[in-house]
C-alpha cells in the first residue's frame, strides 16, 4: 500500500543491471596483506577509475613532446629534451600512483623500496597493464596506449571467473 492508500503495481519485469560485483586479489606489500582492486572486468569503483585516468593524463602531459618521431638529422628541441630528462621520474610516480589507487590502504612510503619495475608487474598482474605480448621478455606499456583513449590500461572481460576461495596472492617485499 502506497500513502494514499492504492496498492502499487508492477508494471514490467524487473530489470537486470548485471553482476556488478568487484574482484579483489591479496596482495602481500612487506609482510602487510591487502585487497586490491582486479581491473581487467572494469568491475571496481569509479572514483578509482577517475584517479587512475588523471594520474595517466599527468604522465602523458610530461611525454608528450616525445610522442612524435623526431625528423633525421634534426636536433630536439627543448621540450623534447625535457620530456625525455623528465620520463623516468613521471613514469615513476604514474605507476606509484596507479598501486596506491588499486591497493587500498598501501601507502607512497610502502612503496618506496620496491622497483618500479616491480610495481609495473603488479599492474599487469591486476589487470591494469596489459600482458607483454607472446614471446616478449619485459612488461611495458607503451605511453601511447594510455594517451590515445583507444587502448585504456583496463580492457576486455577476458579474465575467468574468480571466488574468494581461490583468490591467489601476489607478494613484494623490500629484501
Amino acid at each position: 500500500m502506497t500513502m494514499n492508500g492504492r496498492a502499487v503495481e508492477t508494471v514490467g519485469p524487473p530489470i537486470q543491471l548485471g553482476d556488478f560485483l568487484p574482484e579483489r586479489r591479496q596482495v602481500v606489500i612487506n609482510g602487510q596483506t591487502y585487497n586490491a582492486w582486479v581491473t581487467t572486468n572494469r568491475r571496481y569503483p569509479r572514483s578509482i577509475m577517475a584517479r587512475l585516468d588523471k594520474a595517466a593524463r599527468a604522465y602523458n602531459r610530461v611525454i608528450m613532446p616525445l610522442w612524435d618521431p623526431l625528423p633525421e638529422g634534426q636536433e630536439p628541441d627543448e621540450a623534447r629534451l625535457k620530456a625525455a630528462e623528465d620520463q623516468p621520474e613521471a613514469w615513476a610516480e604514474y605507476v606509484c600512483e596507479a598501486v596506491i589507487q588499486l591497493v587500498p590502504g598501501v601507502t607512497e612510503s610502502d612503496l618506496d623500496l620496491i622497483d618500479t619495475d616491480t610495481l609495473a608487474n603488479l599492474l599487469t598482474e591486476l589487470g591494469y597493464f596489459k600482458p607483454p605480448a607472446a614471446g616478449s621478455d619485459a612488461v611495458e606499456t607503451t605511453p601511447g596506449e594510455v594517451a590515445t583513449g583507444e587502448e585504456t590500461p583496463s580492457t576486455g572481460d577476458s579474465s575467468p571467473e574468480s571466488s574468494a576461495d581461490s583468490t591467489p596472492v601476489t607478494e613484494l617485499t623490500n629484501s
